[in-house]
């Protein structure tokens, strides 16, 4: 567990106790004294886990709820009389009664310490104090989170947490931060990053969502996220090998370079107005979309949709198999090379447009383009070319009427 230390507020005194009459002062003192400060959980790290525990003293036997962390008792030198053991520590909490459990009875008790006798009245069990082992936290160093932790987790800006193999069972927010996430862990909730965060993903499972605004994320080695994923300005996302299902939708808008390569998608593809590109050797359950990017590569994925282009750059589109449509439109340059569409392939509105090698399930139509190259292609119905500037034609064969208009015939 980490906490935040706050300001002393308890001196513990070592001190000698009867229930009959004031006893006799310690002759030696065999424990610490302990100064005591005010300590809570610290914001990014997982919650303390209630729980409830049995204890059995002079005043009697009780089962108590322990309830959350109060405060963190170091061994003090009081009046330069030394520390008996400088690596006792003790980590108090809070102590929670439990309906139907027997109540603690008052009772008055004769004390006496280095302070002087007292009689007091023992009213009412607030903590257990537990021995404790300490570390003190380098800011400068990463938070590494192992085992299971039952809870949220909330990181915040700058800081930097490792999920080292452990299960969280509870959703993750990073604020800002940077969340890397290795060996094997699982989360069972939602995974959220904002504020220029960074999220870390590798060989791991979430069972939830994953969505990120700003900052990065990367995805890698065969993690698993049983819901969407959506990211969102991000500076860059990679998303490559993984074999297991991403059990939703995958979307990247308005990102910088994006890589998603050798993945097995559920349901749709899609990433809209964003930089560089590149989804290769993805397997697609629904549609794959790609819009308005500065380029964009598509090469061998399989994909039970459609597979879309439109308002990029530069489309380079080889070696897909496409169950639905093959389409490209409103582009600077398009290659379509050795693909395979079960339904029908369009070009239109784009220049620079190569179409090579394609077997096309239903019609090949390529309109209102400037500068087609349109080759070796196989449609089982129709061809119809037409309406395109600057355009050439070679070797292409259908099964239906071949339909060409203003395009040259080139050996």
């Amino acid at each position: 567990m980490t906490v935040d230390i706050k300001d002393p507020k308890q001196l513990l005194v070592p001190s000698a106790k009867s229930h009959d009459a004031v006893p006799e002062e310690l002759e030696k003192i065999v424990i610490n004294h302990f100064k005591c400060y005010d300590a809570k959980e610290s914001k990014h790290t997982p919650k303390f886990e209630k729980r409830t525990v049995d204890m059995d003293d002079q005043f009697g036997s009780v089962t108590m709820q322990v309830d959350k962390v109060k405060s963190l008792c170091s061994p003090v030198d009081k009046n330069s009389e030394g520390v008996v053991n400088e690596e006792n520590y003790l980590m108090c909490y809070d102590l929670k009664e439990i309906k139907d459990e027997p109540k603690f009875q008052k009772i008055n008790v004769f004390t006496n310490n280095q302070f002087g006798p007292e009689e007091l009245e023992a009213k009412k069990q607030k903590q257990l104090c537990v021995p404790s082992t300490i570390v003190f936290s380098d800011p400068s160093e990463p938070i590494i989170i192992t085992g299971t932790h039952d809870g949220n987790l909330e990181v915040g800006s700058d800081q930097v947490v490792i999920i080292d193999g452990a299960t969280i069972n509870g959703n993750i927010k990073n604020d800002g931060g940077d969340i890397s996430m290795i060996n094997d862990c699982e989360i069972n909730g939602n995974v959220k990053s904002n504020n220029d965060g960074t999220i870390s993903i590798d060989s791991c499972i979430v069972n939830g969502n994953v969505q990120t605004q700003t900052g990065s994320l990367t995805i890698l080695n065969d993690s698993e996220v049983t819901g969407n994923i959506n990211a969102k300005e991000a500076n860059f996302v990679t998303i490559t090998n993984n074999d297991e299902s991403f059990g939703g939708h995958l979307r990247v808008e308005n990102a910088g370079t994006v890589d998603i390569t050798n993945n097995n998608v559920a349901e749709n593809l899609r990433v809209k107005t964003s930089g560089d590109v590149t989804l290769n050797d993805n397997t697609v359950g629904g549609h794959l979309r790609s819009f308005d990017n500065i380029s964009t590569t598509v090469t061998g994925n399989i994909v039970t949709g459609n597979l879309n282009t439109g308002g990029t750059d530069t489309v380079t589109t080889t070696g897909n198999i496409v169950t639905g449509n093959i389409r490209a439109a409103d582009s600077i340059s398009v290659d379509i090379i050795d693909n395979t569409s079960g339904e029908n392939l369009r070009v239109k509105d784009s220049s620079n447009v190569t179409i090579d090698q394609n077997e096309v399930g239903i019609n090949l139509r390529i309109l209102e383009n400037d500068q087609v190259s349109v080759t070796n292609n196989h449609a089982n119905e129709k061809i119809n070319i037409k309406d395109n500037t600057d355009c050439s034609y070679y070797a292409n064969t259908a099964d239906g009427k071949i339909s060409i208009k203003d395009c040259t015939e080139t050996t």
